[in-house]
């Protein structure tokens, strides 16, 4: 990874896990508004709107070679698009975004949208969607596969859960599973499943059951999916016992009987990615009105990590593409911009702040590393909305699609779309 150096402001975190240093930074730089171009992909016989894009400065030989996979195609990054009457899923060009093409458009039958996620080996795409007269019964979506190479989709599951804020439906490590939640009922007394689906037989296996019962939601006995582990076939799922989350393992499918890790918080937490090597789990909570990250080890012995210090109404944090770091976004305050803060989690006792020079009211929330981190996807987020953007490594804004919410990152794609598996 790049690390450009524009400012540079300490903020000390005594840490238990060794020492924490912050090094990523990115600064914008604004085209002017006369430069602005706009692209409108098409689909047969609709028109489905504008992305606009800034212009980027003429990449050099180098520079273009960087950005080129090894069979000569553009990194592309995929996202959903919601529409009046459908979820579209589209392919897009970093360095080209006006080249645009339309993989799969779903009928839309409820007021939001899709979770998608792609395989590791990025030939599919599962997803959740609303099936049509169930309204929006969130426990009542359906889980397809769309194969990108025929883009032919397939039905594996129903009376799935559509999905909570990000990162679902879960591909395991060798794309033979995908994991996802089940649930009865959005009130007491309802019961909760954690699944899997064989993505070549369709054997749906329940991993785990629950009942809750109780009618007080600060005490329910409640769990929720969170990620594979990435060097097994592994789940790991949060667990609520009484107001203390826990973070259990279970096997797959081998073993159906869940395994105690580590305690999370005393008290409830939003829980996110499992670091890339499987050391760390990521998650947030709230503690005195102030929220704070918590580095959840994955080794029994080890007790987790509080980061608090942290700038007022930060983003959604994410790990860098090898987990030896985590960055979030933050918004503007009095006279500092908005920017990203990066922790790193192997060396130093400090943490940076890197600023952007976009307007002073939009927070940038990263997404995800591109997979040689060339390249980062995150939302500009105001009051106005959320908009889908592409960050360069010198942190120049170079994809902004339309100003308008419904937009989703799905995940990038470095191979040819049409080549043979």
């Amino acid at each position: 990874m790049r690390h450009i150096l524009t400012r540079t402001v300490g903020i000390f975190i005594i840490l238990i896990i060794g020492s924490l240093l912050g090094g990523i930074l990115f600064v914008s730089r604004t085209p002017s508004a006369d430069t602005t171009t706009t692209v409108t992909p098409t689909k047969t016989g609709e028109d489905i709107g504008s992305p606009t894009t800034q212009p980027e400065m003429p990449p050099t030989d180098q520079t273009q070679t960087d950005l080129l996979t090894t069979n000569g195609e553009s990194l592309k990054f995929i996202y959903s698009e919601l529409t009046a009457e459908s979820i579209d899923i589209w392919a897009t060009e970093v360095l080209h975004p006006e080249q645009q093409e339309l993989l799969l458009s779903i009928p839309r039958h409820a007021g939001f949208g899709i979770r998608a996620a792609l395989s590791h080996d990025q030939t599919k795409i599962a997803y959740t969607t609303q099936p049509p007269n169930v309204g929006d019964n969130r426990y009542l979506a359906e889980l397809w596969v769309l194969d990108i190479n025929t883009q032919q989709t397939q039905k594996l599951a129903e009376q799935v859960h559509i999905g909570r804020y990000m990162h679902y439906p879960l591909w395991s490590p060798d794309d033979r599973w995908i994991a996802f939640d089940r649930q009865t009922s959005v009130d007491f007394p309802y019961e909760q499943d954690i699944a899997v689906v064989n993505v070549q037989t369709g054997e749906d296996i329940t991993l785990v059951s629950k009942s809750s019962i109780n009618t007080d939601e600060s005490s329910a006995n409640y769990m929720t999916l969170v990620d594979w582990d990435p060097n097994e076939n592994s789940l790991y799922y949060k667990q609520m016992n009484e107001g203390q989350a826990e973070l259990w393992r279970i096997n797959v499918p081998q073993n159906h009987s869940g395994e105690y890790i580590n305690t999370i918080t005393d008290d409830g937490a939003r829980c996110y990615f499992i670091s890339p090597k499987g050391q760390f789990l990521l998650c947030s909570t709230i503690q005195s009105s102030n929220e704070i990250i918590v580095v959840v080890s994955t080794n029994k012995k080890e007790t987790p990590i509080m980061l608090d210090n942290l700038p007022y109404e930060f983003s959604t944090p994410i790990w860098n593409t090898d987990g030896t770091g985590i960055i979030y976004g933050f918004p503007a305050q009095g006279d500092q911009e908005a920017g990203i803060q990066s922790i790193q989690t192997d060396i130093g006792v400090t943490a940076s702040i890197h600023t952007f020079q976009f307007d002073k009211s939009e927070k940038f929330a990263p997404r995800s590393w591109s997979p040689d981190e060339q390249w980062l996807a995150g939302y500009l987020i105001s009051e106005e909305g959320r908009t889908l953007a592409i960050v360069d490594p010198d942190g120049q804004l170079m994809t902004r699609l339309a100003d308008r919410e419904g937009r989703e990152f799905i995940g990038w794609l470095t191979k040819d779309m049409n080549e043979s598996k």
